[in-house]
């Protein structure tokens, strides 16, 4: 055997496994993009859903008398704050964008 030819397949070799992990990142990049995708949309039919939920509790609230008497003390809309404050998405969007963005990233160094 040449030696000569020992870095050419080397090489080669090099080249097709870097083909394949740049497969399998845009493989990758583009199950992310499907996820964030159908997170949106959760995240969009849950919003509907809390906003339906509040219309109802309001209803009910209404209808019971004593609506009113939470509105003037206040009540009903120190719960409605502390609810968006510990919102689920708020706690955790950031942080799967931020790993994955940060895996994405190391992937192109």
């Amino acid at each position: 055997m040449d030696p000569r030819q020992s870095p050419n397949r080397r090489l080669v070799e090099l080249q097709e496994e870097n083909d394949t992990l740049k497969s399998k990142i845009a493989e990758l990049s583009e199950q992310l993009n499907k996820t964030n995708k159908e997170l949106s949309d959760v995240k969009e039919r849950l919003t509907l859903s809390e906003q339906v939920t509040i219309a109802t509790q309001r209803r009910e609230l209404q209808q019971a008398g004593i609506y009113d008497k939470l509105l003037a003390e206040n009540v009903y809309e120190k719960l409605r704050s502390e609810l968006k404050e510990n919102h689920v998405y708020a706690k955790l969007q950031p942080s799967l964008l931020c790993h994955y963005s940060s895996v994405y990233d190391d992937c192109f160094i």
